[in-house]
């Protein structure tokens, strides 16, 4: 990532969309926060980053992948990374988890909203979108209160609501 070690780049926006195919960036990146993960920090963290499209590529965790495999929403780190970015305006989350196929997703693959997005971090958020995640009703609804009041538009698509059952 040539683009971190710019010490004087005026990046204000960085979309990895993956415009509803099966692909995006490797979500291992926030397992072992490596020198690639840094890098990423340093291009979110500057004075004026403003907009961020992230899409991550989850389809083959959920197909091949174990409980452990999922540890990349569980570690803090994309809630960490997140924070850096203190002057977003726009905020789009993407998976490819690919809820469409008849497989049954399940609480296993489930992560609260808020252990990944730093609501606190952001009160210049005026968009905020979620794309293919998992989520309860409940946590959704619990987390759409919670977006700072600048918060003008909301997408959400593609989205599996879960049950929770004790």
């Amino acid at each position: 990532m040539a683009l971190a070690n710019m010490d004087q780049h005026r990046i204000s926006e960085l979309v990895l969309d993956n415009h509803y195919l099966p692909t995006g960036i490797n979500p291992f990146i926030f397992t072992s926060c490596d020198d690639d993960y840094n890098k990423l920090c340093k291009i979110v963290e500057k004075p004026g980053f403003n907009r961020f499209v992230l899409s991550l590529i989850t389809g083959w965790i959920r197909d091949d992948g174990e409980y452990e495999d999922w540890g990349f929403y569980r570690n803090g780190s994309i809630r960490k990374f997140l924070a850096k970015a203190s002057d977003l305006e726009e905020m789009v989350f993407k998976i490819d988890y690919n809820l469409g196929d008849g497989s049954l997703v399940g609480m296993r693959d489930y992560v609260s909203l808020f252990d990944l997005f730093p609501l606190d971090a952001w009160p210049k958020l005026r968009h905020f979108g979620l794309v293919g995640m998992q989520v309860t009703q409940e946590n959704l609804i619990s987390f759409l209160r919670q977006l700072p009041s600048t918060v003008r538009s909301i997408d959400l698509s593609f989205l599996a609501i879960l049950e929770w059952r004790a």
